[in-house]
């Protein structure tokens, strides 16, 4: 399977960051922040929050690079730390709030507005399990092929494929209950 360019590159700024290489960081930075911040955006509820995000993420990445055993799976590595940093960010913020009843008064108050199916969409979309959410928004969100999605989280492409059949099944489910 031919490995896009991207991933050889990172690949290579990987191995030269863990030899002491601060100048490849900046250029891995470079590479991966695009779709780092656009996942970032996708988790979070305001700008402010997915700037934060990426911040942290960028942090924990360059405090654990050198102990990435394989230098090729940095992609699916720094997607994992996103979304855990992310997981946190939103128990920390569920606990702040006291509770997710504001999500479903949100939903009840938009389903009447012009943005209402969009809106419900991008609801439905964040209350997929994560294991579907992330295949189905690398490949159709930020157009990444199969392969590329499965190189990206760690997983075989039918495994890709099925998880894509079943967010959609699920998301069709979920957007005629609305």
């Amino acid at each position: 399977m031919a490995r896009s360019a991207q991933f050889v590159l990172s690949e290579l700024l990987v191995m030269r960051c863990q030899s002491g290489d601060e100048e490849a960081l900046g250029q891995l930075v470079d590479l991966w922040q695009p779709l780092l911040s656009r996942r970032a955006r996708q988790l979070c509820d305001t700008e402010e929050q997915a700037s934060e995000l990426g911040q942290d993420c960028w942090l924990a990445i360059s405090r654990g690079i050198r102990s990435l055993r394989d230098p090729a799976g940095f992609p699916a590595w720094a997607l994992h730390i996103l979304r855990n940093l992310a997981a946190d960010a939103v128990h920390r913020r569920q606990r702040e709030r006291g509770s997710v009843e504001r999500l479903s008064e949100e939903t009840s108050s938009q389903a009447g507005s012009p943005d209402g199916e969009l809106d419900s969409m991008r609801i439905a979309i964040r209350t997929l399990p994560d294991e579907l959410r992330e295949p189905l928004l690398l490949h159709y969100h930020e157009g990444y092929a199969l392969s590329e999605v499965g190189r990206l989280l760690g997983l075989p492409a039918g495994t890709v494929k099925s998880r894509l059949f079943a967010a959609r099944k699920m998301l069709r489910g979920m957007l005629k209950e609305d």
